[in-house]
Formats: structure tokens, sequence, C-alpha cells
């Protein structure tokens, strides 16, 4: 199994998500992150006083698949968040470990 993490513009996140349900994801995590550094898009950042940085608002996608599915899902992603501009964000692959499901105590791929 493999983790996808996904870093993308907000507004676009809908259409990133209808597009990974398309191609056979089921389940995601979705998070509003801000993003500093790289992340930044140079048409939304903003001064933050406690942090003292500039950031991006961003939309943190999380999913957990198997590895036959990443390349599949990774292409969703890439060709429905992209703009051309900076700031459209960064796409994480790696392996998970173990999983568990807590209500049941199953581990493993199932």
């Amino acid at each position: 199994m493999d983790e996808i993490k996904a870093y993308i513009r907000p507004a676009l996140g809908h259409r990133v998500i209808q597009a990974l349900k398309t191609a056979g994801v089921t389940n995601i995590s979705a998070a509003h992150v801000k993003g500093i550094g790289l992340f930044e898009d140079p048409r939304t950042e903003e001064y933050d006083a406690e942090v003292i940085e500039k950031s991006s608002d961003m939309l943190k996608l999380e999913i957990i698949c198997m590895q036959t599915d990443v390349e599949r899902f990774v292409d969703a992603i890439k060709q429905h968040a992209h703009t051309g501009n900076s700031g459209d964000g960064a796409i994480f692959v790696s392996p998970v470990g173990q999983a568990i499901r807590i209500k049941t105590g199953e581990e493993g791929l199932a």
C-alpha cells in the first residue's frame, strides 16, 4: 500500500476530488493548510503576524491505496490541479508500512 499526499489550490479541490472518485478512489482525507516556501502562490500569499512568513492557503489531500492504483490517481491529480502557474502544489507518494482498522483491530491490506 502507498500513501499519496497532494497539496493543491483550494479552488481546484472540487474538480480534483471528482476526478479522483471517477478514477476509483473511495476514501480521501482533505484539510485546509498553509503553504510556506515553494508552495506559495504569489497571487494569494499573505503575511502571517504569528509566523512572520508569507503563506498561501492550500488543500491537502491524503489517499491510501494499492500500489497498482498510484499512477492512475497521481495522473488524475496532475491533470485536474494543473494551471501552469506558481503555487500549483506538489504530490508525494510514500509506502505505508502497516495499516490497522481501529474498530475491528484488523491489520494488513484488507
